[in-house]
């Protein structure tokens, strides 16, 4: 094999390189952003939901029972996770259930609402706060949905959830980008680099 056969095929070789590595790096970038979309998009969902109690009117409630359950994990990795308060060798999950009843025309209702749109997660620490805030027995307003009477939540506005969601498909799509525009500019440079 002569010289110029041995530097063709070097050339072959690097150029090859350089469009796998494109073809990886730019596929990863389009996971990460589909990903993204995925999770903001269920967000926004979530977060128009909760948004729209925000205009739904407050009704004077009783709460009739309330539960704070917590579950610890003594092998805890020390790494925050959703729901999770971190500290020390241990994990600890909080999650607070109530009942509330309230009357509307008349008409009484109990309802079980947290957070409109929250997707059955909590914040760990805001479900413990919210335990201390509406024992059994307190007294609170509600948001009440105007179109049915029985749909109620504690707490009006957009759940944490959705926040999170929404904050955590911005991250992916915008890491995305960032990785397939990385690939473009490392397979043009190599690209270069073999034609050179």
């Amino acid at each position: 094999m002569g010289a110029g056969e041995a530097t063709g095929a070097t050339d072959t070789s690097a150029a090859s390189a350089a469009s796998a590595g494109k073809g990886r790096g730019a596929g990863f970038g389009l996971f990460l952003m589909v990903l993204g979309a995925g999770l903001g998009g269920l967000g926004l969902h979530s977060l128009r939901l909760g948004w729209a109690t925000r205009s739904w009117p407050l009704v004077a409630a009783e709460i009739v029972d309330a539960k704070l359950t917590i579950r610890t994990d003594a092998t805890g990795s020390g790494t925050p996770r959703i729901g999770v308060v971190s500290g020390g060798n241990r994990d600890e999950f909080a999650a607070y259930a109530t009942s509330f009843r309230y009357t509307v025309d008349g008409v009484t209702h109990i309802a079980h609402g947290v957070e409109r749109g929250d997707l059955g997660i909590q914040n760990s620490a805001k479900s413990q706060d919210l335990a201390f805030a509406h024992p059994v027995g307190s007294r609170t307003a509600v948001a009440v949905n105007p179109a049915d009477a029985g749909e109620a939540y504690l707490v009006a506005g957009p759940s944490s959830t959705a926040k999170l969601l929404c904050g955590l498909g911005a991250a992916f799509l915008l890491v995305g980008l960032a990785v397939r525009r990385a690939s473009r500019r490392s397979a043009a440079t190599g690209g270069g680099r073999a034609a050179t």
